[in-house]
């Protein structure tokens, strides 16, 4: 209808001044009257028009209100429900944690119980033992094995994650690009109908209003002023086309960074190889260390070869029972080193698998901001479409008029419309920052609670540093204590040695006097004897002579004597207890080096 109006309306109507010609003012004052009364009408529709309008506008703007109010409220319980699983995941880990403790401190005493008794135990479960012992040490692989698997994978997982990542980012940006350029296009296109149009409205002027220089001078301002505003309105194109080139930069930072925290853990994972290998070296000089300890042990073993020429029975009779307990005592010592090191290495995987679970939380934490931007800008986007459509439908609406006058309030009204867009989405930026404010202190908050957390990792170390400290000095008391009853022992075996070599010097003085008692016998007798004296010589010559006896049969008569003067059974009880002191400071010294290598770790890492 009002397009339809306004083509009615004959161009005449906005000149009848005095400076008008003669031909122009032979119009009827009956037209006039009724150009008038449709001006009017048409003025009437035009103010019901924009009161509807704005009570449109308000009616939105109090439902875009609302949604923002339920919005916030869903955001604050969502906010409140997130603390609570929080909380919830840090009781059950310190649960977890507890549990661990109560776990280790029973495996301890557990530990300690079955030294007592392994002395008893160890003669019928030797062979089991081994079988159990391979056993771990297959499991130990295969977990190893595992862990690198899952390690790689993990690592695999998030390489492809951040490549999904910036393809969608990417993406997107592609997206609101094409979407930019288009409504440029289409601005451009808009701008070119506008100007061509003006063109054919100054056209018609010129041809109609030569004579009316001022009032075209006073239009050209007021077109003037509309470029301007039209500027105006590409200079704020060209700010929304910089803030979009700064949040796709901002973008980019994110993903770079998302990229350096990955390097950050692939270095993490390689430092934790290099660690796997330096206690590889570790062990291996510790078995060279042993080697040398078996080296000097033979040396020993060979300095006290002259405790064993006392008797050759003897010494064979030593050599058998020393065949058959050495490698029991092997086995044994094996079995004791294999149990250590399987409770050190699971101590080891237990700590190792506790910074994983904590890298995992970080990175769950990292991936939800993420996805929390993420949703920002997607809401951001659908915003500044929905603005755009908008922006593009009242432009067609502001065209279709082809008046002046018109178009100059329609282009107020949409330069209103924009300051009022414009307040109400620094509003709502305001807001946004509110909640990134909330959004930052819940990042501070989770890292006092990490801070926390790592004292408290802290005073547990330096607690178990004490309590090993404690274990150490027991472990030196214990080493006086047993060394000065080994020097004790020593000095009662050498003593011992001394009086068997006393013995042995009485009985060879007494061998002595016998072959000199011979001696002065075959000298006593005569060489040409009568029969009877043949008689007795070849009497005497049943008996054998000293000479003829061998000094082995002596040795084992002296050795058939009674206990009270028979060596045999000292020098078998020395040698076994010299051997057994040995070995258990060979054990002592291993043990206590393991312990000061374990304490000086410790106390790197706490310092580290």
């Amino acid at each position: 209808m009002e397009s339809n109006l306004i083509e009615k309306i004959p161009v005449h109507i906005h000149h009848f001044d005095s400076e008008q010609p003669t031909q122009l003012r032979l119009i009827k004052n009956q037209e006039i009257q009724s150009l008038e009364e449709q001006i009017k009408s048409l003025k009437k529709k035009k103010s019901k028009l924009k009161s509807e309008k704005l009570i449109q506008l308000n009616a939105q703007e109090k439902k875009y209100l609302e949604e923002i109010s339920s919005l916030q409220k869903e955001n604050s319980e969502k906010l409140s429900q997130e603390n609570g699983k929080l909380d919830s995941l840090k009781k059950f880990q310190q649960d977890q944690e507890e549990k661990q403790l109560k776990e280790l401190q029973e495996l301890e005493g557990h530990h300690q119980n079955e030294i007592k008794i392994r002395e008893a135990r160890f003669s019928n479960t030797l062979n089991d033992e081994y079988r159990r012992y391979y056993a771990l040490r297959e499991d130990l692989d295969e977990i190893r094995l595992k862990f690198d698997n899952e390690l790689s994978s993990i690592l695999l997982n998030h390489e492809q994650k951040m490549k999904g990542l910036a393809d969608f980012y990417n993406e997107k940006i592609n997206q609101v690009q094409d979407s930019y350029t288009k409504l440029l296009d289409v601005m451009r296109k808009d701008s070119n109908e506008y100007e061509n149009h003006i063109n054919h409205l100054e056209e018609e002027h010129e041809m109609e209003f030569h004579q009316i220089k001022e009032k075209k001078n006073i239009e050209l301002k007021r077109e003037k002023e509309k470029t301007e505003e039209y500027n105006r309105l590409e200079q704020t194109q060209k700010e929304l086309e910089t803030n979009t080139t700064i949040d796709k930069e901002a973008i980019q930072n994110e993903v770079h960074i998302l990229e350096s925290s990955h390097k950050s853990l692939v270095s993490e994972v390689e430092n934790l190889r290099n660690k796997l290998n330096k206690t590889e070296e570790q062990i291996r000089e510790r078995d060279d260390v042993i080697s040398r300890k078996e080296n000097t042990i033979k040396e020993l073993k060979a300095f006290n070869i002259h405790l064993i020429n006392f008797h050759f029975v003897l010494n064979q009779k030593i050599a058998t029972l020393k065949e058959e307990r050495d490698p029991l005592d092997r086995k044994i010592k094996e079995k004791e080193s294999s149990i250590r090191d399987m409770y050190n290495e699971l101590l080891e995987e237990f700590s190792k698998k506790n910074s994983l679970k904590e890298k995992s939380g970080k990175l769950k934490d990292k991936n939800k901001a993420v996805e929390e931007l993420n949703n920002h800008l997607r809401n951001q986007i659908f915003q500044n479409k929905r603005k755009m459509t908008l922006f593009q439908s009242e432009l067609a609406q502001m065209i279709r008029t082809t008046e002046k006058d018109k178009l100059i309030q329609a282009l107020k009204d949409l330069y209103d419309k924009q300051i009022k867009r414009a307040k109400t989405e620094e509003v709502e930026l305001q807001a946004s920052s509110k909640n990134s404010d909330v959004r930052e202190t819940l990042i501070e908050a989770s890292f006092q609670k990490s801070q926390k957390e790592i004292l408290k990792y802290h005073m547990s170390v330096k607690e178990r540093l004490n309590s090993i400290q404690k274990q150490n000095k027991q472990y030196q008391k214990e080493k006086t204590q047993a060394i000065f009853k080994k020097q004790h022992e020593n000095a009662f075996l050498i003593s011992t040695c001394n009086e068997l070599r006393n013995e042995k010097q009485r009985l060879l003085k007494i061998i002595s006097k016998l072959e000199d008692q011979k001696n002065t016998l075959n000298q006593l007798l005569p060489i040409n004897t009568t029969k009877s004296g043949s008689q007795k010589i070849t009497h005497s010559a049943s008996v054998p002579a000293f000479s003829d006896m061998p000094s082995g049969n002596i040795g084992l008569n002296i050795g058939q004597l009674p206990d009270k003067k028979n060596p045999s059974g000292k020098l078998q009880s020395i040698v076994i207890q010299l051997d057994k002191n040995r070995d258990k400071l060979a054990q002592q010294t291993m043990e206590f080096k393991k312990l000061e290598q374990k304490v000086t770790e410790i106390m790197n890492e706490h310092k580290e």
